[in-house]
């Protein structure tokens, strides 16, 4: 008897040794992670839903710096004096060594050309109708990551147009143009961006009064995107025209010379997490889809059909490609083309005339972001 309670004791000893050493292990555990999540979502700025970083400064580096010019790489620091006067230093800049928030690449020119010739390719564009121009970009048959060439008529008759579009996926290809600049982003934080430089081979188009060029560019990497038609408002005298904006996507010194107070306002307001008044009504952001959706050209998202492409409006999805009917016909239900003086009629059921929709060529149409 004696033994037997001696042994319950042992035995409760380590069951109670166990459940408590794992209540520590846990707790301690549950503990760390929460701090480590807290730690990795931190936001400074957590009063704003808008897109933006989670901190200030911004820190920066400047990879290569022997393949740029002196201007641009002066006008680049330039720009981030002339936000921070304009925010008075709500948005503020660091140069680092390392592990920097924003990566600012130099190119060589000599380099890209050589990998830029051997990109280039061509495709032929067919419509099964008569068509007087192409817009390569806004009908969805190049991607904002591809550059433009050429574009050629091959044929036009009443009854067929055939376009040939050449074009590259390298995607440093402009000769005059501060590259590129995107941000990464998660959870409609910035979380970090990367701008492209490099010396064209005509020379840099130079803004004397002002580093427009290195200011757009920087704000893409703040969020914003470019300027549109659709920001401008007439009531009935027009105001917002796009060549004022400094987002607006073609550069001109005449007109692009200042930040526009639009921006200022409402960067001020975001970095001072809401405490400075200040709206962002007028600005377009970089935005994430939902998934199985892909950002357009005019910034909208759309359906994906097949892997990072969407169809353009007058076209239609079908098994993951895009799908046109030609002029005077529209797409059914049944996936044929009818006349369109059928649209809403039984007879289109019946009408002898339909035919399948035409597969429009070689991605054509289908947008690839």
């Amino acid at each position: 008897m004696e033994e037997s309670l001696r042994n319950s004791i042992i035995y409760s000893s380590i069951f109670f040794l166990i459940f408590f050493s794992m209540l520590f292990f846990y707790y301690n555990f549950s503990t760390l992670t929460e701090e480590n999540n807290t730690e990795e979502i931190y936001d400074e700025f957590s009063n704003i839903d808008k897109l933006h970083w989670t901190h200030m400064p911004i820190t920066y580096q400047i990879n290569n710096k022997g393949l740029c010019g002196d201007f641009q790489l002066n006008e680049t620091i330039r720009a981030f004096q002339e936000i921070e006067k304009a925010t008075e230093s709500y948005v503020n800049f660091l140069e680092v060594e390392s592990e920097a928030d924003l990566d600012i690449s130099c190119l060589s020119l000599v380099d890209i050309k050589k990998d830029f010739e051997k990109s280039i390719k061509c495709k032929n564009i067919t419509f099964n109708y008569k068509k007087e121009k192409i817009d390569v970009y806004n009908e969805g048959i190049l991607s904002l990551t591809q550059y433009s060439v050429s574009t050629e008529t091959i044929k036009r008759t009443e009854n067929e147009t055939i376009y040939q579009v050449c074009y590259s996926d390298n995607r440093y290809v402009s000769e005059d143009f501060l590259g590129e600049a995107r941000p990464s982003i998660i959870n409609n934080k910035i979380i970090h961006g990367e701008i492209y430089l490099y010396k064209g081979k005509f020379g840099w188009t130079k803004c004397s009064n002002f580093p427009t060029k290195s200011v757009h560019e920087i704000f893409h990497v703040l969020g914003f995107v470019h300027f549109t038609s659709s920001n401008i408002i007439c009531n009935p005298i027009c105001i917002n025209l796009p060549q004022e904006d400094i987002m607006y996507p073609y550069i001109s010194c005449d007109f692009q010379n200042k930040i526009n107070l639009r921006y200022i306002t409402c960067l001020k307001n975001i970095y001072s997490n809401n405490e400075v008044d200040g709206t962002c009504s007028e600005i377009n952001f970089w935005k994430l889809c939902p998934e199985g959706y892909v950002l357009g050209q005019n910034y909208k998202c759309y359906e994906e059909c097949g892997e990072g492409h969407y169809c353009s409006e007058d076209s239609t999805c079908i098994e993951k490609e895009c799908f046109s009917c030609s002029e005077g016909y529209y797409l059914s239900d049944d996936n044929l083309c009818y006349p369109e003086e059928f649209l809403g009629s039984f007879k289109a059921l019946f009408n002898p005339s339909s035919k399948p929709p035409t597969l429009l060529s070689v991605n054509s149409k289908k947008q690839s972001v």
